[in-house]
């Protein structure tokens, strides 16, 4: 990007695309078949300084609080999975 020029939202948009490409680069076709049908919810009791918090970087990076908690769920899983504390 041109120091000063405004990003387009075109431009974000494919930056997601590229990162969400990458992010899943890697996903074996069967779950990625599950990733596109998420259809379940998740409650989580946390403080509000804890959600802002979590609102706030997840803005910070251009993702939703979705996507950005579960990216930290790919990265953490794949540490675990590399030190073969769970199977991947």
């Amino acid at each position: 990007m041109v120091k000063g020029k405004k990003q387009s939202k075109d431009d974000i948009s494919q930056k997601k695309l590229d990162m969400l490409a990458k992010a899943l680069e890697n996903e074996s076709p069967e779950r990625l078949r599950t990733l596109l049908k998420a259809d379940s919810r998740l409650n989580l009791r946390l403080s509000e300084i804890e959600k802002q918090e979590i609102e706030q970087t997840a803005k910070s990076m251009n993702m939703t609080v979705t996507s950005y908690l579960l990216a930290i769920h790919r990265i953490s899983r794949d540490i675990l999975v590399s030190k073969r504390i769970i199977q991947g």
